[in-house]
């Protein structure tokens, strides 16, 4: 049985309340045992609820059991948890808070999953964290679609120094300790190769990431694409908050009829008789997020179309934001399209008025674009990285794999700062700042159409050779990334070089 690591006592009656017999609505279906805060020892946070009953050997057992959580924690088979939990081991966190998560990682392997959704300033924090499984003993899994060559590079550097101070500490011959086998695994192929350095690993990464790419361009001329991207036009000129709001959301509506019009499917079951279609409208950040939602909640609509909005950002209390995730899971969960028709909320609202054309739109920040299970009929997705851009496409026909014959991404050619005229436009999120500017904010201008029209991982997976990092947003977000995790040469690189030269003599 493995373990769910949960941060406080909410979480787990959520997740609880989440877990119900449908003979008996009353009675939780849950391998969680109930736990209070009165078990909490110093070793181990007492907001954290640790829900697993297991045994390690006898000594390890006897050692531990003064404090019940921690032992617990040990001795899962598998602990599924945030990061968060983990980091402390890297650091001399005052009352011994960094032995729980140090033991773990001495006795278990470390599965990240979306390691390169973390900000540019998490990852330090992030190599110092594999560094340290390498120190501890740990084996290392990355699971990603778009790990970008010099996240990878930077990891397996981390990680082999501290391997490398981890078998010596063994009394491995020194040939041995520096030694590191690495393996590369995808839907059309594996490898593995046993590397003693970072140049090695980098043309070993380098050959798996071609023939991955080449297996994606064999697969894409196979099938028709499931997302089909296109650039929506939007006002140029420098204004205000409230008028860019104003502005996005009288071109979102225009551009959300069309799709429904282009996307739509008949309801069936007894809401049959309607056309409807279920859309994403992605935004950057949670503030221009409710200014545009309340500018399109005001907008009077054509006849015979109804919209029905659910806003959802990382911002709602607890409690809230869980409700909506469930709604949300249950709704958009189209591996059987025609359950949705049985959900009580979307048969109620498809009875509301006499319109035959329904509209479900969920208005969202990022947390839209990782970790949800859902498949969306269309998106427009507001810009901020290509990263962004790639997860979002993702939940777009995830589950039903019919092939458009419309474009279904929409994304408009500028964001919301770059209509403001702000500059770095593309950051927090996104990777451009004053030390890596762009030359243009017009997406038309910094991206190629072959990286947006039928988006698959192929732009974060390989740096392109014409490299222009001041000119096009892909290969701002590798240069950047370099920079960050390899020091200031590559950052130096790029301020003196022909192209940021010719940016700075128009400014």
């Amino acid at each position: 049985m493995d373990k769910l690591l949960v941060g406080s006592q909410a979480v787990k009656e959520l997740y609880d309340q989440g877990k119900h017999d449908p003979e008996n609505p009353k009675k939780p279906i849950s391998v969680l045992e109930k736990t209070g805060s009165e078990s909490a020892q110093d070793m181990i946070d007492p907001d954290l609820h640790v829900h697993y009953e297991g045994l390690l050997d006898e000594n390890v057992s006897n050692w531990l059991k003064a404090s019940p959580k921690l032992l617990q924690l040990v001795s899962a088979p598998v602990l599924i948890s945030t990061i968060d939990y983990l980091m402390p081991a890297t650091e001399g966190a005052r009352g011994g808070r960094q032995i729980a998560p140090m033991l773990r990682l001495m006795t278990s392997d470390l599965v990240l999953d979306e390691p390169d959704d973390f900000g540019l300033e998490d990852l330090p924090a992030l190599c110092r964290l594999v560094h340290w499984a390498g120190l501890l003993g740990s084996r290392v899994l990355l699971s990603s679609a778009t790990l970008p060559p010099s996240l990878v590079e930077a990891l397996f550097s981390a990680y082999k120094a501290g391997r490398c101070s981890y078998l010596q500490a063994r009394g491995e011959p020194s040939e041995q300790s520096n030694v590191i086998p690495c393996a590369w695994f995808d839907e059309f192929n594996s490898t593995s190769h046993t590397l003693s350095n970072e140049q090695d690993f980098a043309v070993a990464h380098n050959d798996f990431v071609t023939s991955r790419i080449k297996e994606l361009v064999k697969k894409q001329q196979k099938e028709a694409p499931l997302r089909w991207g296109q650039l929506l036009d939007v006002s140029s000129e420098s204004l205000s908050s409230e008028k860019v709001a104003q502005s996005l959301a009288d071109s979102f509506q225009r551009a959300l009829l069309e799709l429904h019009d282009q996307h739509k499917q008949p309801s069936g079951g007894k809401a049959a008789g309607k056309e409807v279609s279920f859309g994403l409208i992605r935004m950057a950040n949670i503030n221009p997020l409710v200014a545009v939602a309340q500018k399109l909640f005001a907008k009077p609509l054509p006849e015979n179309y109804r919209l029905h909005f659910c806003v959802y950002h990382g911002q709602y209390p607890l409690l809230i934001r869980s409700r909506i995730e469930k709604f949300l899971d249950e709704i958009l969960n189209r591996n059987e399209p025609e359950k949705v028709w049985e959900n009580p909320m979307i048969a109620d609202a498809l009875k509301q008025g006499n319109e035959t054309q329904h509209i479900f739109i969920v208005l969202g920040s990022a947390v839209t674009e990782v970790g949800r299970d859902h498949d969306y009929d269309w998106a427009i997705a507001e810009p901020s990285s290509m990263r962004s851009l790639i997860q979002l496409a993702g939940r777009i026909q995830r589950h039903r794999q019919n092939a458009p014959q419309h474009p279904n991404l929409l994304i408009p050619r500028k964001n919301f700062k770059a209509l403001q005229n702000k500059k770095p436009a593309y950051s927090k999120p996104g990777f451009e700042s004053q030390d890596f500017p762009l030359l243009s904010h017009d997406l038309e201008v910094i991206l190629e159409e072959s990286q947006y029209k039928h988006i698959n991982a192929t732009p974060r997976l390989l740096r392109r050779k014409n490299h222009t990092p001041a000119s096009n947003l892909v290969d701002l977000e590798h240069e950047h990334l370099a920079a960050k995790l390899f020091g200031s040469e590559k950052q130096a690189e790029y301020k003196v070089g022909p192209v940021v030269q010719t940016y700075f003599e128009e400014v």
